[in-house]
Parts: structure tokens; sequence; C-alpha cells
């Protein structure tokens, strides 16, 4: 990323019905590789060539835990640049 940029970083969050929290999490960076991408969404640790990665991965068990089936994560990249996360959780 250029130094020169500055990174910027969108937090939503809303609700449809009385029933579900969303929250979407976008910023304006280089977004994630397909890599990362198929990993996460695969609820999958994440490893590369610097070692295992965990901390999405942690995200991802610990809204398992609390909310099991009633909760959703999903990761994803804006056309232009960046990336998003979007999370469902029960109100």
């Amino acid at each position: 990323m250029d130094p020169e940029r500055h990174l910027l970083v969108w937090v939503r969050v809303w609700s449809e019905d009385a029933k579900r929290l969303l929250i979407q999490v976008e910023d304006n960076g280089e977004g994630f590789l397909d890599a990362e991408l198929n990993c996460f969404n695969a609820r999958e640790r994440l490893k590369d060539g610097e070692g295992e990665h965990i901390g999405i991965y942690n995200v991802c068990q610990r809204l398992e835990l609390l909310y099991g089936e009633k909760a959703d994560i999903s990761f994803s990249n804006r056309e232009d640049s960046g990336a998003v996360v979007d999370i469902q959780i029960p109100v």
C-alpha cells in the first residue's frame, strides 16, 4: 500500500428486523488475496511462510461458541479496492 494513501475504515451497524444485528466493516485498502478469502470463508486458519495467523479464525470460533448457527460472518472485497467483513448476530 502506498504510504501516502490514507486508509479509511467504515463500520456500519443496523437491524432489518428485531431479530438480527448486521455489522459491516469495510476499508479502502488492498483487499484480501483470493487464498485468504477462501481460507476465511471456509473458517480455516491462515498459514503462510511467516507462520500461522489465527486472529480472524478466533473471531469466527467465538461467534460460533456464543451464537451457534444463529451468527454468520463472511469476507469479500470491494469492487474498486478494499476489504469487506459482514457479521450477522442475533439481537
